[in-house]
């Protein structure tokens, strides 16, 4: 049920982006999302996750998500993804985080705005960065309240949606102007793989079913409030609440 999910997360900013070098993904979970990427013509993929318990899992998958942990291009890190981008010198044309849901604990420090400004400061030039957000058991005041936060390092930020309960939250430095032939020319490339087969996605009218919000509409959604950041991640017990 969550082809669709994993599969436009690790699909979409690699279409966006500029260049298809590289890219990082933070949180592996069963590795969906990695193999989607890897279904784009990527140099090297950085794939964090904090717990190796996750790690040893995700290896039962390998055989149904074409193992992409045994892809040569895939450097797996067991280790805090926040803390690689804070203090990583490495540049991505795509950087993708996939933390677990918000009302588990410690998950709000993944929904900062120093931690999303340590992704575009991690981009390289027309790179893209996306972060799913979850819209179930989540009340609206906080799924308003991440918006906002992302926009304050992303004003550009842009909504995506990935099925009636899932969102993407894309991030550029610049106004995102796509070439559509070169659009056209990813997604007929993607068609037949991975990413392509769990989206369904083989032109851009299917991609454009999926765009909510521009960046003056996220913004006036979101409207105004408070953000969140390092010193009061205030998120982490309105959530569970």
């Amino acid at each position: 049920s969550d082809r669709l999910t994993q599969g436009l997360l690790g699909h979409l900013p690699l279409l966006l982006a500029e260049k298809q070098d590289s890219a990082m993904v933070v949180g592996l979970g069963s590795g969906m999302s990695l193999s989607s990427v890897l279904s784009h013509p990527v140099d090297h993929v950085e794939a964090v996750e904090l717990l190796p318990e996750v790690a040893r899992a995700a290896e039962y998958f390998g055989e149904i998500l074409g193992a992409p942990l045994d892809d040569e291009r895939t450097e797996l890190v067991i280790g805090d993804g926040r803390q690689a981008l804070m203090y990583g010198d490495e540049r991505y044309d795509a950087i993708i985080s996939q933390p677990t849901n918000l009302f588990v604990s410690g998950i709000s420090t993944l929904f900062t705005v120093e931690f999303f400004e340590a992704m575009r400061g991690s981009l390289s030039e027309g790179g893209v960065a996306a972060v799913w957000l979850h819209g179930y058991l989540l009340p609206d005041a906080d799924f308003r309240t991440v918006c906002r936060t992302f926009q304050r390092a992303f004003p550009e930020a842009t909504l995506w949606n990935a099925g009636p309960f899932d969102y993407l939250l894309i991030g550029v430095e610049r106004p995102l102007h796509l070439d559509p032939a070169r659009l056209s020319g990813r997604i007929r490339a993607s068609e037949r793989n991975k990413a392509g087969q769990w989206t369904g996605i083989s032109d851009p009218l299917d991609l454009q079913r999926h765009f909510l919000l521009d960046a003056a509409s996220l913004k006036d959604f979101a409207g105004a409030g408070r953000v969140q950041h390092d010193r009061d991640p205030f998120l982490e017990f309105t959530v569970p609440h």
